[in-house]
């Protein structure tokens, strides 16, 4: 019970900290063919921050396309591990490299125009059968909640399948809108089939497509979840 407990107030506060919000166009044309990682950051200024709240900044405050996962072993680890950075006129692959220089847990890739951040250590066997699990259909409907399609993603059968392997469940996390939008990527009038998909490509789909900046992923003992 103390176990569940304390991992259940991990979770809680890595996502209580901070929660990035987040045209319906087919998977296999996406609309962002920009290359975000030579972008121009005028002036980019961190200070003694976890590296994925680090991360989320930069997703948030100059709109570049992120999905981090996570887990608790990092998170032990960045409590003494923090990063700071302070780069004038830097691409964001510059940043990302000072920032992944800081913090040894995390690779990088680019994946379907979206940048993935991925612990290095080889100890995300979780998240790597989650996030390759393949989906038949995923519909997201106009006015359909972030929290509603987080849990239809959470909840979806395949998903809870690889789960049940692994002998970890789901945590939807329900922050309600406040000061951010209900809607995935902000627009109500976002909607979307998609088919034969996996995890993955689905998030960073809607980071492609749907005005969302960041994903989440982080799992911690018995429990994982995503956030977008």
């Amino acid at each position: 019970m103390t176990r569940t407990i304390i991992t259940l107030f991990t979770i809680l506060s890595i996502f209580l900290v901070s929660n990035v919000s987040a045209a319906n166009t087919p998977l296999e044309k996406p609309q962002l063919d920009r290359d975000y990682l030579s972008k121009k950051i005028e002036h980019f200024k961190v200070d003694r921050l976890k590296f994925h709240e680090a991360v989320e900044e930069l997703a948030s405050d100059y709109h570049i396309p992120i999905g981090i996962v996570v887990n608790d072993i990092i998170i032990l680890d960045e409590r003494n591990q923090l990063v700071s950075v302070d780069l004038s006129d830097a691409t964001v692959k510059e940043i990302l490299d000072a920032l992944l220089a800081s913090s040894p847990h995390y690779k990088m890739e680019v994946v379907n125009n979206a940048i993935n951040l991925y612990p290095s250590d080889g100890k995300n066997l979780l998240f790597d059968a989650i996030l390759s699990t393949k989906i038949d259909t995923f519909v997201i409907h106009k006015s359909q909640s972030r929290l509603s399609v987080r849990q239809e993603l959470l909840r979806h059968p395949a998903v809870e399948h690889v789960a049940s392997q692994y002998n970890v469940s789901s945590l939807v996390l329900d922050f309600g809108c406040g000061f951010q939008n209900c809607y995935v990527g902000g627009n109500p009038e976002f909607s979307v089939v998609l088919r034969n998909v996996t995890v993955l490509e689905i998030l960073n789909y809607l980071l492609a497509e749907s005005g969302m900046v960041f994903w989440r992923a982080f799992n911690s003992g018995n429990y994982f979840t995503i956030v977008f």
